[in-house]
């Protein structure tokens, strides 16, 4: 991958505030606030699950790469990675429904 300008300033602005809030705020860091934490725990949940049961085994995972259609046809959920190609190139994350095998980790099944 060839990083543009654009990708440099937005990596950068990103890790800086990473940086700010560890160090910057050391008593009190934005990424440990209950809010913030509630945020990644349901941005994490609505991207691999369709819904969220007792258990794991309850908890149905979600395809990245197909629409969750319900018994009616009608779609209720966009596939996150559906229409997303690698950046720098025409590849797509998603062929034909199924996820791009390089995101997939042999060992604990797709990273996303």
């Amino acid at each position: 991958m060839n990083p543009t300008e654009e990708n440099l300033r937005e990596v950068t602005t990103h890790e800086l505030a990473h940086s700010l809030d560890n160090n910057g705020n050391a008593s009190n860091p934005q990424s440990k606030l209950s809010d913030y934490q509630k945020f990644l725990f349901r941005d994490f949940f609505t991207l691999d699950y369709l819904s969220q049961g007792s258990t794991e085994a309850s908890s149905p995972p979600r395809n990245a790469c197909l629409p969750v259609v319900d018994e009616f046809g009608i779609v209720v959920a966009q596939a996150p990675f559906a229409n997303t190609v690698i950046e720098g190139t025409t590849q797509s994350v998603c062929n034909n429904g199924v996820l791009n095998p390089r995101y997939i980790d042999s060992q604990t099944g797709p990273a996303v």
